[in-house]
């Protein structure tokens, strides 16, 4: 939250969100994932103040699975 940025995250970290969520880390990095150069970044909400995809209802969807820069 707060200001907008990038939430860079590994292969390794997109495997731990994936299996968090029950997704094959393809279909995680489809829905969730942006390829910026050689790096992978979380996508971020337009409509709200670009927040993190899974910042819903003023909390972190993931917590348990969150990447190392949160």
């Amino acid at each position: 939250t707060g200001e907008p940025g990038l939430v860079w995250i590994t292969n390794e970290e997109i495997a731990q969100m994936a299996q968090f969520l029950n997704l094959s880390p393809s279909t995680f990095k489809r829905l969730y994932v942006r390829r910026i150069g050689q790096q992978y970044a979380l996508v971020e909400k337009k409509s709200q103040n670009h927040s993190c995809v899974f910042y819903q209802n003023q909390r972190c969807q993931i917590y348990a699975a969150r990447p190392l820069q949160c």
